[in-house]
Formats: C-alpha cells, sequence, structure tokens
C-alpha cells in the first residue's frame, strides 16, 4: 500500500552517508570534485530505508534534500545507486533560488511552490531547530510532527542500528 500524497525527504550528509576529504578506510567510496578526492561511506542500511520509503509513498515521491552542492551530491548518488533519479534531488542551490532579501542583510526562504505540503516528512540527522532552511523550503512550520531526526553517521557502523526499521516505522505512523 503506497501513500501518493506524501512525500519523504532524506538528507544526504551525516544521514545516509558520511564523506572524509582523507580516508584510509577501504571501504570508503571515492569521488573526484573541485580539484580534489573524497571519500565517504555509505550507511549500511541507508538503502533499506530508502527502500522502505519508496514502497510506503511510491518511488516517484523520495527525494533527496540537502544543504550541499549538487555537484557534490549528484557525484555521490551516481555512486550511491539509491534508486533517486537527479530530478528528485533539491541541493544548496535550490534553497538558494528559494532565497530573498527582507532588508537589512536578512534573507527569508520562500517555500518551494511545488513541495508545499503539510504532509512531507524529513529524515535528518540535525535537530528541527536547527535545520531552518530545509524546513522553510518544505513549508513545513505546521507540522514538526513529520520531522525525524536520526543519529548522525560518522562513518561508524553499530551493531544492531535500527535506522531502516526506524525510519519505516515513522513513515509508515504517518501514511
Amino acid at each position: 500500500m503506497s501513500d501518493k500524497n506524501i512525500r519523504v525527504f532524506f538528507d544526504l550528509d551525516e544521514t545516509l552517508i558520511h564523506t572524509e576529504v582523507h580516508s584510509y578506510d577501504d571501504r570508503c567510496e571515492k569521488i573526484e570534485l573541485y580539484d580534489g578526492d573524497y571519500h565517504f561511506r555509505i550507511k549500511p542500511d541507508a538503502l533499506d530505508a530508502i527502500r522502505g520509503a519508496m514502497e510506503l509513498v511510491g518511488k516517484e515521491n523520495v527525494f533527496i534534500l540537502t544543504i550541499a552542492t549538487r555537484a557534490y551530491a549528484e557525484a555521490i548518488l551516481k555512486i550511491a545507486k539509491f534508486g533517486i533519479p537527479m530530478d528528485r534531488v533539491f541541493a544548496r542551490e535550490d534553497i538558494a533560488n528559494q532565497s530573498v532579501s527582507t532588508g537589512y542583510c536578512a534573507t527569508s526562504i520562500v517555500p518551494h511552490k511545488d513541495l508545499c505540503d503539510t504532509r512531507n516528512i524529513l529524515i535528518d540527522n540535525r535537530k528541527s531547530g536547527e535545520n531552518y532552511e530545509k524546513i522553510a523550503f518544505l513549508d513545513m512550520n505546521m507540522k514538526v510532527s513529520n520531522y525525524m531526526k536520526v543519529r548522525d553517521y560518522f562513518g561508524v557502523d553499530f551493531p544492531g542500528d535500527s535506522f531502516a526499521d526506524d525510519v519505516i516505522e515513522f513513515i509508515n505512523e504517518r501514511v
């Protein structure tokens, strides 16, 4: 069963992957970007969480929402093979395009008109109070109960980590 009206947005860094500039870990993937190498590890059950979300809300309703640049996100996703097409990736540039000056050197983020929905779900490692840009971008201020703060992923795999199960349960409770 899937609810085609609910969209799930996954953060990338420290939620689904962990990236370092220098790594001696042979389990890391590598991308070359911005004249340097980045080494990243995929959270062991990240793909299970994404697949579970796709089963619950439909493949077309699962997105990446990251503060990272589009070039970085696309390079990571080509290797990670999460099954999320690039047109469902929203990055730093997309959020910046929704920013407007409010005067006196202040800016505000206008919600993305095609993504506003109080049923949106955001899975992120940051506390909701520290994640103004993404919440404003999705216009989720009225529905913080759809915000799931997960443990930071710093490339360390904890035996028995229930990330995928917790994400699927969280989404399932809202479908």
